[in-house]
């Protein structure tokens, strides 16, 4: 019975291997409309097989497109200047604002880790470096006093910027 169950299981494993050889063959000569199936499925194999990530396939460029468009971005600010983080999460709100406004639709735009911090960075202190956008903004963070991770959020149903 177990020489049955193995034999079963090998054929499986090797009917799934030929299954992704013949598609990776025929990846990027497939339909528009069935392209996001393909990518998923290429998404789910390369998760799933315990290979190192240098033997595993790059994705096809049509993957990589929709991959980046939903994907959150996460910037870094070493900076210690309160004027200079304020001026930093100033301009990431104002580019969250551009790129929402093109989508209308809810976005989480950017994740900012604060890496240093020698003093206070406070709502006023951005809304100040926004000037006429300052009545976008709903800040949610209170008085940032020490190195944190904050969130840059398109909310269209306010068709406002939230920081978390």
């Amino acid at each position: 019975m177990k020489g049955i169950a193995l034999s079963t299981l090998a054929y499986i494993i090797l009917a799934l291997i030929s299954l992704i050889v013949v598609l990776s063959l025929i990846g990027n000569k497939i339909y528009p409309s069935l392209q996001d199936a393909y990518c998923k499925i290429l998404i789910g194999v390369k998760s799933v097989l315990p290979l190192p990530t240098h033997m595993k396939t790059d994705l096809p460029m049509f993957c990589n497109k929709e991959d980046n468009e939903n994907k959150i971005l996460t910037e870094e600010i070493y900076t210690g200047d309160p004027d200079r983080i304020a001026f930093a999460i100033a301009s990431y709100i104002l580019a969250c604002w551009e790129k929402a406004s093109k989508i209308d639709d809810n976005i989480l735009c950017y994740e900012i880790v604060l890496k240093n911090l020698d003093g206070i960075v406070t709502e006023d202190m951005i809304k100040e470096k926004l000037g006429d956008y300052s009545s976008i903004l709903k800040w949610n963070v209170g008085d940032i006093q020490q190195p944190k991770s904050i969130g840059i959020f398109y909310n269209a149903e306010e068709k406002i910027i939230e920081v978390y």
